[in-house]
């Protein structure tokens, strides 16, 4: 496999005030005489430009290279490619140049080109959830979404449900869509709770995630809270992921106010061999999310063996099907029956484990069947022949 340094790089969206912090007098000058989009378009594409790998190299020989090679390649570069997203032509050229016959991209992000591409959306919340987006940040990923699954050869989804979605919100045409479950990797990586704190209960339930509006943290501590008012039941709970979103200040705000941070725990981000060490230990993993396009945690839960309890928000019912516990995301009196029903039953937790095992190995492809899945998908996309056996995987994909 070789590697492909694209000239351009692509960040989420940002607001014109974020794009624009930090950018010097002379973007503030610049914007009274062209206009603050016009100031911070120049911006991106001159001043923002990331530097090549081999104007890195040249940068790093001396005080002389320093100062001069980054202005001169950002004005090279900005007076030959424009704007931060390139041209169909030179992107084409360039992806021919390297034999590139399909382009695949795993995320919502996409640069036009006319070879064919496979696409993934993910999920839409912004349709679903628009008051966790700002009105702006919506518009744009709506725009970005719609135009990726129109101008994409093939779109693929990770869950029937995010397929059915985008038909019927994008008015995509079901054969365009191929659904191809996904399974985390097992890491061959050795549990070790090494570094973790030292004071961590011992029974805990565990939801790993990052700290935004939709995955539902703040209702899930009201239901901790509950248990604890209504039943004194003081459930342990055990949170990892990043918290430097703006809505972790909302979430700290809460858990003082219920004066419950005796039964919250956020660790942060972890290392992977800590995190195997917590879903090794850990009583059950609840997930409360809003929306997921899939729902990892859930499935490294089966793999780990550990019990869940979910939200049946989205496309998490078809993904966890007879094996979690399910709740209404949006009740939080619901959540915390969930949650009491888990530490009254142990065998149910049980059943759950033995369920959870066997949903993988029944209802998820094999690494080996997903890359001939996503193999026969390229193929198809670039409307190369197929054999007999990827000729059934489409089939298999694209079945309503």
């Amino acid at each position: 496999m070789r590697k492909l340094v694209w000239p351009v790089k692509y960040s989420w969206y940002q607001p014109l005030a974020k794009r624009l912090r930090g950018s010097g007098r002379i973007t503030a000058v610049l914007a009274r005489f062209v206009g603050i989009e016009r100031a911070a378009d120049l911006r991106a594409r001159f001043a923002s430009r990331p530097l090549s790998p081999r104007a890195e190299r040249l940068a790093a020989k001396g005080r002389t290279f320093r100062f001069l090679v980054p202005p001169l390649f950002r004005l090279y570069s900005g007076l030959r490619h424009g704007r931060p997203n390139l041209s169909v032509p030179t992107a084409d050229a360039l992806l021919r140049k390297h034999g590139v016959e399909v382009v695949h991209f795993p995320y919502p992000h996409f640069f036009p080109t006319s070879i064919p591409f496979v696409y993934e959306p993910w999920g839409l919340p912004h349709i679903h959830q628009p008051e966790l987006f700002g009105a702006e940040e919506s518009v744009w990923m709506d725009r970005l979404f719609r135009s990726g699954c129109g101008k994409a050869a093939m779109i693929v989804t990770a869950s029937r449900w995010v397929k059915d979605d985008i038909v019927k919100q994008y008015g995509i045409a079901p054969h365009r869509i191929a659904v191809i479950p996904r399974v985390p990797s097992l890491p061959s990586i050795v549990p070790d709770a090494t570094g973790l704190p030292s004071n961590l209960p011992q029974r805990f339930a565990l939801f790993p995630s990052v700290t935004w509006p939709s995955k539902n943290h703040i209702r899930l501590v009201r239901a901790l809270a509950l248990l604890r008012d209504q039943r004194g039941l003081k459930v342990q709970l055990v949170c990892t992921g990043a918290n430097d979103t703006p809505h972790w200040k909302v979430i700290e705000a809460e858990i003082a106010a219920l004066n419950i941070s005796d039964q919250v725990h956020f660790l942060g981000v972890v290392k992977l061999e800590q995190l195997i060490a917590l879903y090794k230990s850990a009583s059950y993993l609840v997930h409360p999310s809003t929306f997921e396009g899939l729902g990892l945690p859930l499935l490294e839960a089966f793999q780990h063996g550990l019990p869940v309890l979910s939200s049946t928000s989205a496309c998490k019912p078809e993904v966890v099907g007879d094996a979690a516990l399910l709740f209404d995301a949006f009740d939080e009196a619901d959540i915390a029956r969930c949650i009491a029903k888990a530490e009254d039953d142990p065998g149910l937790l049980e059943q759950l484990r033995t369920r959870g095992t066997r949903r993988i190995d029944e209802h998820f492809p094999s690494p080996k069947k997903m890359a001939d899945m996503f193999l026969a998908l390229y193929r198809h996309a670039a409307q190369r022949e197929l054999d007999t056996e990827q000729q059934l995987l489409v089939a298999e994909m694209l079945a309503p």
